[in-house]
């Protein structure tokens, strides 16, 4: 609800009067017409303010821009069918469901935005496309399985690029979750004991985004 100043008299409430005493004898003085005329600039003033935070707020969101990949994940649950959506979001349309396979499903990435991936093609366990053209998948449905080149643990950084900071290693050969991606980066979730989990990037060559011996 939105408050205005009273034209003639003081206001009931104590925290209006603490901030208003010396704007009591303005309001008093001035002409009944004029006085509702201002209260009701006043009261616009604050709808236009209230607007403007609102649309820059949602525009931030709207506008997020899309980010480029070129990487593979695996569904991560063999057991359950994966919608695929005109659009990032749970309100766009579902154009396609990617049938359960138990033997894995493969999944062609190529673009990121927030928590929503671009996939252009999807692969069965017997090499059979289930999906080809565009759509999008909630990134969490989808995993990759963590590699090294003969050690036993991989490094994850802060950002794609290896110039950043290492946040932290993790055992090769477990399946982690997608995030995102950024060119040949995955965006995972380690998992850390009495936590939610941490995000963190993964060059090329430390995931393996193949359910089966294959790595792509």
């Amino acid at each position: 609800m939105i408050m205005t100043k009273p034209c003639a008299g003081r206001s009931r409430q104590k925290g209006w009067e603490a901030n208003s005493l010396g704007a009591d004898s303005m309001f008093k003085k001035m002409p009944i017409g004029r006085c509702t005329d201002l209260s009701r600039r006043l009261s616009m003033k604050f709808v236009q303010q209230i607007t403007l935070v609102l649309t820059v707020l949602s525009g931030s969101v709207l506008a997020q821009s899309e980010t480029k990949c070129d990487v593979a994940a695996f569904v991560a649950d063999r057991h359950s069918g994966v919608n695929v959506r005109d659009g990032a979001g749970l309100n766009n349309k579902i154009v396609k469901t990617i049938p359960r396979d138990a033997g894995g499903t493969l999944v062609f990435i190529e673009g990121s935005k927030g928590e929503w991936l671009k996939i252009s093609r999807a692969v069965s366990a017997k090499r059979v496309t289930v999906f080809s053209g565009v759509g999008w998948v909630h990134a969490p449905l989808l995993f990759v399985r963590t590699r090294g080149g003969g050690d036993d643990l991989v490094l994850y950084y802060r950002n794609p690029r290896t110039e950043t900071e290492e946040i932290g290693s993790i055992r090769t050969g477990l399946d982690v979750v997608v995030m995102g991606c950024s060119g040949d980066w995955m965006k995972v979730l380690i998992p850390k004991r009495g936590t939610k989990g941490v995000t963190g990037w993964m060059p090329t060559g430390a995931w393996c985004g193949s359910p089966w011996e294959d790595c792509v």
